[in-house]
């Protein structure tokens, strides 16, 4: 979904290797727009992160940093946000 310069985009499901390469064709449309100055990605619906989907995530905000745009996550459900806690990629809510 785009807003005006967001693009806001919502993944559910297993964010593992068979499903990365089509998510990252999806987003690329958001890092081609010149346009697009912001994307939240909102994993509340996904079950499971593996190291593809961990990669992919990393990618993705490498690349939009690059290219002087803001990338973030929203509402990890509980069980990818333990995972991305434990390769410290975000910290604990604590």
């Amino acid at each position: 979904e785009r807003r005006g310069r967001l693009a806001l985009a919502e993944f559910a499901g297993e964010l593992a290797n068979e499903r990365v390469a089509a998510l990252r064709g999806e987003l690329d449309a958001a890092l081609a727009d010149p346009h697009c100055r912001a994307l939240v990605l909102d994993l509340a619906g996904t079950t499971f992160l593996d190291s593809s989907g961990i990669g992919f995530l990393v990618s993705l905000a490498s690349r939009f940093k690059a290219g002087n745009r803001q990338f973030a996550l929203r509402d990890p459900s509980s069980q990818v946000r333990k995972t991305l806690e434990l390769v410290r990629l975000i910290t604990s809510r604590r």
